[in-house]
């Protein structure tokens, strides 16, 4: 038996699972998990969490629209963001791509032309969905051939 400590009550655990959940809300919760071997020994263990409001961003640093189906596109995991719109920018300055779309991904072209492999700096502005505080992250990214 598993409590994640958030009312939505507890549920059964089947060994060798692996489990995730979602929290609705920010704040400290315990985890309880009961455990029971086939002789019927028990145990339990419980440890106490905190549940920020945190904006993560997942950006890769390097990626190679070469065609071979792995990492052919430039795609950005945004947990926590309401607005997310990212901008990519050649070594120069110049716009290269611009998106807000959830999901949307670069394929490493310009203007329908592959681009040379370099480093292109990558803009993120986004907003937190819970406060609405705006936010700016601003890296690189390698595109390889």
């Amino acid at each position: 038996m598993i409590d994640f400590g958030d009312g939505t009550g507890p549920m059964p655990y089947i060994s060798g699972e692996f489990l995730t959940h979602d929290y609705e809300a920010i704040g400290d919760f315990t985890i309880l998990v009961m455990v029971t071997n086939d002789l019927g020994c028990t145990d339990t263990f419980s440890r106490q969490i905190c549940v920020e409001n945190k904006v993560v961003l997942y950006i890769p640093n390097i990626f190679s629209p070469n065609g071979d189906g792995n990492n052919d596109v430039l795609g950005i995991d945004a947990y926590g963001t309401g607005v997310i719109r990212w901008t990519i920018f050649s070594r120069w300055g110049e716009k290269i791509f611009e998106v807000n779309a959830p999901g949307a991904v670069w394929d490493g072209t310009y203007h329908g032309q592959a681009l040379d492999p370099g480093v292109f700096v990558v803009q993120i502005n986004y907003t937190n969905q819970e406060t609405g505080e705006k936010g700016e992250r601003i890296g690189t990214v390698t595109l390889v051939r």
